[in-house]
Formats: C-alpha cells, sequence, structure tokens
C-alpha cells in the first residue's frame, strides 16, 4: 500500500479526534451553562460522544485503507 495513503489517513485520524474533543468541550460548556444538572449529565455523555465518534472514524479509515489495499492487490494480479 502507498506510504502517502497511510500518512493521509494518519493525518485525517489526529484532525478527527482534535474535532471530537472540541465537540466534547462543546457539549460541557453548554450543559453547564443551561444548568448544574445539565452540566453534569454532560459531563457524562460528552466521553461517550468522543469514544464512540473516534471508534467510528478509526473504522471508516481503516476502511478506506483496507479498499486501497484491495485495490493496489488487484491492479497487481492484472499485470501479472
Amino acid at each position: 500500500m502507498a506510504v502517502e495513503a497511510v500518512e493521509i489517513v494518519g493525518i485525517f485520524y489526529v484532525i478527527g479526534i482534535i474535532f471530537a474533543a472540541l465537540m466534547a468541550i462543546v457539549i460541557i460548556t453548554e450543559g453547564f451553562n443551561n444548568g448544574l444538572t445539565l452540566g453534569i449529565g454532560s459531563l457524562v455523555l460528552a466521553p461517550l460522544v468522543f469514544s464512540s465518534y473516534v471508534i467510528l472514524l478509526r473504522i471508516g479509515l481503516e476502511e478506506i485503507l483496507v479498499a486501497l489495499g484491495i485495490n493496489e492487490k488487484t491492479k497487481q494480479l492484472e499485470n501479472s
């Protein structure tokens, strides 16, 4: 598999984690802006949202890498 593809996927992964962290921070701050009870609830909800987003992001990026690997192997088979 092309090294460039792996590096680009790694960059997207880091950007996605940063986005998820910012999203979690916004959930927590908006929760506390709307009251103490919602703030405490957002402290429970934000890590769940963050974890779910990062897991789904990782699965999606791994699927892209697998598809690129299959494409490369198929081209090798066609040329031989």
